[in-house]
């Protein structure tokens, strides 16, 4: 494996983990809103149940240098969010 690699596969590990992070996040947050209640804590479990499928596609099937690279930064807008 050449080092050009690596970080594809980095990546692609990275996306894997915030997917499975994201959908564990808003599963917890989902439940939260339900029996809490708050707006914003659906919307928040919303956006991350959104975007774990999306996640964890790019980065299983991610062979496309722009889909990952447009993955993580959809992946830092939702950190930052």
């Amino acid at each position: 494996m050449s080092t050009a690699e690596r970080p594809s596969d980095n990546s692609g590990r990275i996306l894997v983990l915030a997917g499975g992070l994201c959908g564990a996040a808003g599963v917890a947050l989902s439940a939260a809103a339900a029996h809490l209640g708050g707006a914003f804590v659906g919307t928040a479990a919303s956006f991350l149940l959104m975007h774990a499928p999306v996640f964890l596609a790019a980065g299983l099937l991610g062979a496309n240098r722009m889909l990952r690279i447009g993955s993580l930064i959809l992946l830092v807008g939702l950190l930052l969010f």
